[in-house]
């Protein structure tokens, strides 16, 4: 199954690539093309939380989809605009608080597939965005402590990627491939920060 593991972070590596580009026309163009981007947004996050409600594969697909779209309207648009400071480290109750519900629901299988991705993909985009933002904040983006983040997220990386080859299921493909997707970007961010 780790087949679709790869497929799903191939989707979404096009996916960001194509959609951060354009989420930052939009800032540059001003608040109209921002509150235009953050509508579609925001409807396409209801599109695919509705159709998130199932556990084959188009649930998952779906709630991926769903959580995705979520963050860019909460996590990356809304921030922008200056409505949620979800990227800074007075969130973080909030986070902590969001991460054991999404524990429970999961570990508890007390909702759909489809939704346990939703909320999933939602809230490592959350995670990993707060450990960077927070970090940079704090100390800064070439501080001692983000090559001790980096060791952290190679370890998780490694992981990820052998869970993922592992895997004997396709929404354990499917959770893995995300994962390894997700700590290797946040991985070229940390990069990033030390070289620019």
């Amino acid at each position: 199954m780790w087949k679709k593991g790869i497929q799903v972070l191939i989707v979404f590596l096009i996916l960001s690539s194509a959609l951060f580009p354009l989420m930052l026309w939009a800032y540059r163009e001003g608040n109209i093309a921002t509150w235009i981007i953050s509508i579609i947004f925001f409807l396409l996050t209801i599109y695919f939380m509705l159709k998130s409600k199932g556990d084959n594969t188009r649930a998952i697909y779906s709630g991926l989809f769903g959580g995705y779209f979520a963050w860019t309207f909460t996590g990356e648009v809304m921030v922008h605009l200056g409505f949620l400071p979800i990227d800074e480290w007075i969130s973080i109750p909030a986070l902590v608080i969001f991460t054991i519900f999404t524990i429970f629901i999961i570990v508890g299988n007390l909702a759909p597939s489809g939704i346990q991705f939703f909320l999933g993909h939602f809230n490592i985009l959350w995670l990993f965005h707060i450990v960077l933002m927070t970090e940079y904040h704090l100390w800064g983006k070439s501080s001692p402590s983000t090559f001790w983040t980096f060791g952290v997220f190679f370890l998780l990386f490694a992981f990820s990627i052998y869970r993922l080859i592992k895997s004997r299921t396709e929404k354990e493909g499917i959770s893995f491939g995300i994962t390894t997707l997700y700590t290797f970007w946040t991985m070229i961010e940390l990069i990033k920060g030390w070289v620019g």
